[in-house]
């Protein structure tokens, strides 16, 4: 019995822990998607969040390092009352899931650019995180 119970965790978490990623914006190479089961509340009363984007390559335009499949995560702390972001963590992966290379960063705020995906994204995660809930 417990052997049965065991295999079944074994199979079920894998999927459990995978992201849902859900498509926010699109341009002319990248597609951006956000993971909204991810989504967490820092500090409630002060409103700050954290959560990851994924952007991945489906045309390449730019002719760098990056090719079709190859994407990136980012990992964003997002103050909701004062509609501010800081980037924490910035990793690179192929279109086979290698990590590439991976980047740390100061937890600095910064005011999210007008009329950005940034900034529609945040109001987003707000609304459902503080509005809905």
């Amino acid at each position: 019995m417990f052997k049965k119970l065991l295999l079944s965790l074994l199979i079920a978490v894998p999927v459990i822990a995978q992201a849902e990623w859900e498509e926010y914006s699109i341009d002319g190479e990248r597609s951006y998607h956000v993971d909204l089961n991810r989504v967490k509340i820092v500090n409630e009363q002060a409103q700050i969040v954290s959560y990851w984007t994924k952007s991945v390559y489906y045309k390449d335009l730019t002719k760098d390092t990056m090719s079709v499949g190859d994407y990136y995560l980012t990992f964003y702390y997002g103050n909701c009352s004062d509609r501010t972001i800081a980037k924490t963590i910035f990793a690179i992966y192929n279109k086979n899931g290698d990590l590439r290379n991976t980047y740390n960063f100061p937890k600095n705020y910064e005011a999210v650019l007008p009329d950005s995906r940034g900034e529609v994204l945040l109001n987003t995660i707000c609304h459902i995180t503080f509005e809905e809930s």
